[in-house]
């Protein structure tokens, strides 16, 4: 009798918290919503806000009509004038990236799980529609590239996907990125950055503290001095391209110039310099599906 009692109000504390967090949500939606418009003053509002602006005005005006003298049309006027001097007080604010559209961070706001959905897909359908060439390795099996092809990280910006690196596995990463600073170091900053990215996975949870990482980082740092380069070359699309090549920690690292955009390989020290062909749009959305939700 003691345990069915025990249990009986733990299942009713479950509910209470339950219903206590699902009333919090509730209420904290007018917050969040009100986050997302001011985040997104310096955008240029669309008909569609000024619309929704007076049908909520409009209830706002048929309810007070109901029990007050006020005339139910002040409210969707003043609300509409509210709207548009909101958004106009953002000439004076600097613009903020936005990758997800209004609806969206709406949709987030009002239903975090629905909006994550729909950032998922819109995310997916920026890896499609994206100019930036998606390239991966030719004529090594998955044996040797240690798995199959991922996306490992992305970098986004006012004109779209400006950098994005295909990971097979630690020693086996392909980057691509947008050209647009054009002098020589670039391509060299990019595979520091992939080589720093390698120690620091490799020695993942060693920092237990702000000190530790600290010194960490410093002991980990490849300085100018330790990276000597020598003239190589890449294949990309069945085109050899004129590269820069070091080696490092048994890892051997490239870069070159292609068709407007910077390529970065890491491979094994000892592996035979592979190929790189660009991705179909089978293939990105292969790798823009694990994005998508299930």
């Amino acid at each position: 009798m003691t345990g069915f009692s025990a249990g009986h109000s733990r299942a009713v504390s479950y509910q209470t918290v339950s219903q206590a967090s699902r009333a919090r949500q509730f209420l904290g939606t007018p917050v969040r919503v009100w986050r997302v418009i001011t985040w997104r003053r310096a955008l240029q509002p669309v008909p569609a806000v000024y619309f929704a602006a007076a049908i909520v005005g409009l209830i706002v005006g048929l309810i007070l009509g109901a029990f007050t003298s006020v005339p139910w049309w002040i409210s969707p006027v003043a609300l509409v004038i509210l709207t548009w001097a909101f958004f106009f007080s953002t000439i004076w604010l600097r613009p903020h990236l936005h990758l997800t559209s209004l609806r969206t961070d709406l949709f987030s706001a009002v239903s975090p799980a629905s909006g994550a959905v729909r950032q998922m897909r819109e995310e997916a359908d920026r890896i499609m529609s994206a100019a930036l060439p998606i390239y991966g390795v030719v004529g090594l099996g998955l044996a040797v590239l240690g798995g199959e092809p991922k996306i490992g990280s992305s970098s986004w910006g006012p004109d779209g996907l400006q950098q994005v690196l295909i990971h097979y596995s630690d020693k086996f990463q392909v980057q691509v990125t947008v050209a647009s600073q054009l002098w020589e170091d670039a391509g060299r900053i990019h595979v520091h950055d992939m080589l720093m990215n390698y120690r620091w996975n490799q020695t993942a949870g060693a920092a237990v503290s702000i000190e530790d990482h600290m010194a960490l980082q410093e002991r980990l740092e490849i300085h100018d001095g330790e990276l000597t380069w020598e003239t190589a070359k890449l294949t990309i699309d069945g085109v050899d391209v004129p590269a820069h090549r070091t080696s490092i920690d048994s890892l051997s690292a490239y870069y070159a110039q292609s068709d407007g955009y910077w390529v970065a390989l890491l491979t094994p020290a000892d592996a035979v310099t592979p190929a790189l062909r660009r991705f179909s749009s089978d293939e990105r959305r292969k790798l823009a599906a694990p994005v998508l939700p299930r």
